[in-house]
């Protein structure tokens, strides 16, 4: 806090989906590019810390199926010089996806899942605790007026290929929502809304690797996990939970997500995607998604600057999307009092 009492301005970097094997294709055939001079950019950055959105290393198949093979690819990475930059510059946070978790799209079936985890306890030590019970990364902190919330999204997933929605057992039900397909779980359901329900953070700064909003997603999205994607939702808007800003990685593009709510500020997912792997653009429905906020899609790799300042009805959050060299793309800001609920 400032001298006056109110919150002090505060930065953090981030991203998502880094590659550090130049020339090398993975099974499908993709090849990765060996620019990595985004994280000197990065590392020169002026911010209080970074967090990471998962697929922090890409694990290769083979890597995948020994204790020694995970182990061995998170310290090749790791101990990359320009990593060691950055983690020198500044405290480092993070999240995991499938890539630095197991196998491709793995979840809860992933045998290895308890190394993985000791791997993730010994690489990020900044983390405050990691799930409950032995099970689980999931953590949280506060920085100034914000609350970070860090979910694990592959521990607990399940039902990965499975429909979204099955046939009503009664005629003129419909289709209902397939309760075997899970992202989060029960244990970690019940912790996120134990923490929204005390918490008064005027920003809440919910962290997954997979996007939370983006309903013409063909990949990974919670709106393909509709069980959850509409407790969670509901909760959020039942409680009135203010504050609320989703923030994720994965998708090697980014881009902002807007869903507007009756009776309530809207929700946004903000993309950040990616630092050194491929990257990539939406097609299909996606192309033209009319729930992505105008400008907002970055094709190319990057990383994001959020930045907190004011004070009172000028406390705001602007974010910064840049490219390798730190050169902005495109910039968006909301103010704290913007994610306030019109009803009481």
């Amino acid at each position: 806090m400032s001298q006056s009492g109110s919150p002090a301005n505060f930065s953090f970097i981030t991203g998502s989906c880094a590659y550090l094997n130049p020339g090398l294709e993975n099974k499908d055939g993709i090849r990765y590019r060996d620019d990595t001079s985004i994280f000197y950019s990065m590392s020169r950055t002026t911010a209080d810390f970074m967090l990471w959105l998962g697929d922090n290393w890409y694990l290769d198949e083979i890597e995948t199926r020994t204790p020694a093979g995970l182990r061995a690819k998170a310290e090749r990475q790791r101990s990359s010089p320009l990593l060691r930059r950055l983690s020198a510059a500044m405290p480092e946070y993070a999240i995991w996806d499938d890539h630095d978790y197991g196998p491709n799209n793995a979840g809860a079936e992933f045998q290895l899942k308890q190394e993985s985890r000791r791997i993730f306890m010994d690489t990020w030590k900044r983390n405050p605790y990691y799930g409950r019970d032995n099970e689980g990364v999931f953590t949280h902190f506060h920085h100034e007026d914000a609350l970070f919330v860090l979910l694990d999204c592959r521990w607990w997933r399940t039902g990965e290929g499975r429909w979204d929605f099955l046939p009503g057992r009664f005629p003129g039900l419909g289709a209902l929502p397939n309760p075997g397909k899970r992202m989060f779980g029960r244990q970690q359901m019940d912790w996120l809304k134990e923490l929204l329900l005390r918490d008064k953070s005027a920003f809440k700064i919910i962290v997954n690797g997979s996007q939370m909003l983006n309903p013409l997603a063909k990949g990974d999205c919670l709106i393909h996990f509709p069980t959850e994607y509409a407790e969670l939702l509901g909760f959020i808007y039942s409680n009135n939970i203010e504050g609320v800003i989703f923030l994720s990685g994965d998708r090697h593009f980014s881009e902002i997500t807007g869903l507007r709510r009756k009776d309530s500020y809207p929700l946004y997912d903000i993309t950040v995607s990616s630092l050194t792997a491929d990257t990539d653009r939406p097609d299909g429905r996606e192309r033209n998604n009319p729930y992505r906020l105008a400008g907002s899609l970055i094709p190319e790799h990057n990383y994001a600057q959020f930045r907190f300042t004011g004070e009172g009805k000028d406390r705001a959050l602007t974010v910064s999307f840049r490219n390798r060299l730190g050169k902005e793309f495109y910039y968006w800001s909301i103010r704290a009092d913007e994610l306030k609920n019109k009803r009481r």
